[in-house]
């Protein structure tokens, strides 16, 4: 009886090495794609398990689409899109349900319904808690019998509870990469546009020196803000580029560039600031006319002086007016 009881104790605190080594060994993944296949192994590996596989939610909880499954049946598994009902009777959708594990000690008294999967001799189903909600299964197969025990249950949970919070991380990672991508492409486009219309309207380039165009060492470097370019600056001599002579040009070019931006940024908001109050001038005229025909003849007249226009017609006619609009 002491043999056991110490036997038990051995077992428990391998099992417990083992648990703390898998979630070490993931804990700083911060992809999906990498976090699944290290955590099938070290699963597998550690536990005797032959197959591994990794299940999440979808977003209405009807499904748990499988994400990664480890050997060929895995393989074939993830490019058919294996997704399991929670509304079935099987293993994962019952340990969704209950919310808690569960063990398939002897697969000869209950039949694995998944031909890709002869050798399961004991399954192992545990829900992927992150505080009360559910993300979605982790299912561990073994070719041996109670490979898996009732006691040791809540060890394994506590590894998948582990293993759950590196996946929400890795969510949370993703989808802040995702915002941060979105957001530069937003600011790109932004800038993009802002220079395109500035450069339309005025020519901005300056050259000194000669243009004389037999000199052969050439060095272009380009005026990028926030992963757009803006533009160039052009360089030629008659003697090759240094390293040195690179690096200033790039630090200039660096420097030029944010100058740039600033001194569109402030007559941008100097023009914006004329504009308005231009159009709370003509506001004030408008509002200030006595009676209708000096309200139209103010909204002309304002018009075709602020815009410079040769022509300005102003109509108010109810003809053609849709009743309905």
């Amino acid at each position: 009886e002491r043999f056991t009881l110490e036997q038990k104790v051995q077992e428990r605190t391998s099992q417990l090495r083992k648990i703390n080594e898998i979630e070490q060994a993931v804990s700083s993944i911060l992809t999906l794609e990498d976090l699944f296949p290290r955590a099938a192994r070290l699963v597998e590996s550690n536990f005797q398990c032959y197959y591994t596989a990794f299940y999440l939610l979808d977003s209405s909880g009807t499904w748990a689409e499988l994400k990664y499954a480890s050997g060929e049946a895995g393989k074939v598994l993830m490019d058919n899109k294996h997704r399991v009902d929670m509304e079935g009777k099987s293993t994962i959708a019952n340990s969704v349900r209950i919310k808690a594990g569960q063990i398939v000690i002897d697969t000869s008294q209950i039949r694995i319904d998944n031909p890709l999967l002869p050798y399961t001799r004991s399954q192992l189903v545990l829900p992927l808690f992150v505080g009360d909600t559910i993300l979605g299964v982790l299912d561990m197969h073994s070719s041996k019998e109670n490979t898996f025990l009732p006691q040791d249950v809540d060890g394994y949970q506590n590894m998948a509870n582990g293993i759950a919070i590196v996946i929400e991380n890795a969510r949370l990672f993703q989808e802040a990469q995702q915002s941060l991508a979105e957001m530069r492409s937003a600011q790109r486009q932004y800038l993009k546009d802002a220079w395109q219309s500035l450069t339309e309207e005025k020519s901005l380039s300056y050259e000194t020196g000669d243009s004389d165009t037999t000199y052969k060492n050439k060095l272009e470097i380009p005026l990028a803000l926030r992963d757009q370019v803006i533009g160039q600056i052009h360089l030629a001599s008659s003697s090759d580029w240094t390293n040195e002579q690179r690096n200033l040009v790039e630090a200039i070019a660096a420097q030029a560039t944010l100058a740039l931006e600033n001194a569109r940024l402030v007559e941008e908001s100097q023009s914006s600031a004329a504009q308005e109050r231009l159009t709370n001038e003509i506001i004030a005229k408008i509002w200030a006319s006595g009676n209708m025909d000096a309200v139209l003849q103010t909204t002309v007249r304002e018009l075709g002086r602020s815009l410079e226009a040769t022509e300005v017609e102003i109509e108010v006619s109810m003809e053609g007016v849709d009743d309905n609009q």
